[in-house]
């Protein structure tokens, strides 16, 4: 008797397992940004409005205070220059070589969220008035709007592309900074939660979101992307910043940090007579033949999301219920991985 399994699919992502560890535990209040100059670890400290210093060369380091700012959500150094944003409506720079100068910088801007710097141009991300704006690092010229954004909680220069996390719809996009006139392209939407942080490494996206508190990645490079679920935390996701092939993690009143070399993914070589895929444009039921045991199958739309998975060795797959347009098939067996297209009529 030949048996047929049916698969019942529901949303998921595709699982990483991967652990963090504690960095600093002590002397924190809801981090909301960080900023690495050498091994100094800057941290926007929203819960005793406070811009800390650390030192991650030693062990569990106690942060000291660099200066006070209230509510400080974003930090940054630029040539011993510490710029400071927040709940305060203010925009304040100070001189690391003299600390007590006068700040001022810019009043009456809205909540800063986030800040970024290209050379010499500053981008200021206020997440209540749904903009970004922009200078070029002068006192003397004014801050001009770039460009309107859905509440930008994060930005992320890399090269000439700004990666933006937009936190209403769920969604990051990215702005060409060598384009005069910038125009928004979306990155990955529908992610499932408010989009908190980003952060870029080895051209992959780091995204934090907050309930669930999860970190995904996305591999850019990758003509069908996967949003993966790289770890869960305890607490709400405050920042993300790399250093070295780390990623730290600002979480509830702790720092960690995740060694992104653990997260590599096993992806072999193929051929094409390995697997069959029939049907294909399919209706129905897409018939699934293999020359390798398969121990597990992920759906892919086209936005990048993981539609339906299974762990159990199927021979068919019901897409029935689907909408018609471009699939992609992730097998993974016990050789490796491989992805393939499935168009749905």
């Amino acid at each position: 008797m030949r048996l047929k399994i049916t698969l019942l699919c529901i949303a998921f992502t595709g699982v990483i397992y991967a652990q963090t560890t504690n960095v600093i535990s002590t002397g924190l209040n809801q981090p909301q940004d960080l900023f690495f100059v050498g091994d100094d670890l800057y941290i926007a400290n929203y819960g005793t409005n406070q811009i800390l210093k650390a030192d991650i060369s030693v062990n569990n380091p106690t942060p000291v205070l660099v200066v006070a700012n209230q509510s400080p959500l974003a930090v940054y150094v630029v040539d011993n220059y510490l710029f400071v944003g927040g709940n305060s409506n203010a925009y304040q720079r100070h001189n690391l070589n003299n600390i007590s100068e006068p700040n001022n910088y810019a009043f009456n801007l809205g909540n800063i969220s986030a800040l970024a710097f290209n050379g010499v141009d500053n981008y200021i991300a206020l997440k209540d008035n749904f903009k970004i704006k922009y200078n070029n690092n002068s006192n003397t010229q004014p801050l001009t709007d770039y460009i309107n954004v859905t509440r930008p909680n994060d930005l992320k220069i890399v090269g000439t592309t700004m990666y933006i996390a937009e936190g209403d719809t769920e969604t990051v996009s990215k702005v060409d900074l060598s384009n005069a006139t910038p125009t928004l392209t979306n990155v990955i939407t529908n992610i499932g939660s408010s989009t908190q942080a980003i952060e870029v490494l080895n051209d992959n996206l780091f995204i934090a979101v907050n309930n669930p508190n999860k970190i995904y990645r996305l591999d850019l490079t990758s003509a069908t992307p996967v949003l993966e679920d790289v770890v869960t935390m305890p607490n709400n996701i405050g920042a993300l910043r790399v250093k070295g092939n780390d990623l730290y993690i600002a979480s509830g009143n702790t720092i960690s940090k995740l060694d992104t070399n653990t997260l590599s993914v096993n992806e072999a070589n193929f051929n094409e007579s390995d697997f069959k895929l029939y049907p294909n444009p399919v209706t129905n039921i897409l018939n699934i033949q293999s020359t390798e045991p398969i121990t597990s199958l992920q759906l892919i739309n086209i936005k990048g999301q993981v539609v339906c998975k299974t762990n159990t060795a199927l021979k068919n797959l019901n897409m029935g219920s689907y909408k018609a347009g471009l699939y992609f098939l992730k097998i993974e067996t016990e050789k490796g991985t491989t992805t393939r297209k499935v168009v749905k009529q």
